[in-house]
């Protein structure tokens, strides 16, 4: 058995669940559920900013956010109001994700990191990795089933 080899896919499962937290659960259904202030969420929100501006919507939700800041000097209604600034952009924005989704999903993220590490370790044979193509196959499987359950 390839402990080696296990310990790595674990910890890239390990890792895709982490990102996601990092970058506020992104995928969540209801967008109140969804962590702007997330260490990562800039990379969601960038990504939903990018879709913004090609479909030449990013500027209106600018110019709600300024009208609305305009009317209060409470400095926590201002800090509210930035997070639900925030919240919009990156709601409207997710609306029109393609590609995106599957660097924000935990599964598909999963799948990704995986897909990069197993053409790693079998180009370089890097863990010894040609010889227990099954276990790995085996382990992603259980990763798989068990970030599943996590999240």
């Amino acid at each position: 058995m390839n402990w080696e080899l296990t310990i790595w896919l674990t910890g890239l499962m390990l890792l895709a669940y982490w990102l996601i937290y990092v970058m506020g659960s992104p995928n969540e259904s209801d967008i109140n559920k969804v962590d702007v202030g997330g260490i990562l969420f800039g990379f969601p929100l960038w990504l939903a900013d990018r879709r913004l501006k090609q479909n030449r919507l990013r500027d209106g939700i600018d110019e709600e956010y300024i009208q609305e800041g305009s009317l209060t000097n409470d400095p926590v209604r201002q800090r509210q109001q930035y997070k639900d600034w925030r919240r919009n952009r990156f709601d409207r924005g997710r609306n029109f994700f393609t590609w995106e989704r599957s660097l924000t999903c935990p599964y598909c993220l999963h799948w990704w990191l995986t897909l990069i590490f197993g053409a790693v370790c079998l180009s370089f044979n890097f863990l010894h990795a040609r010889e227990d193509l099954l276990l790995a196959g085996f382990l992603y499987l259980v990763n798989h089933l068990v970030i599943r359950k996590i999240v």
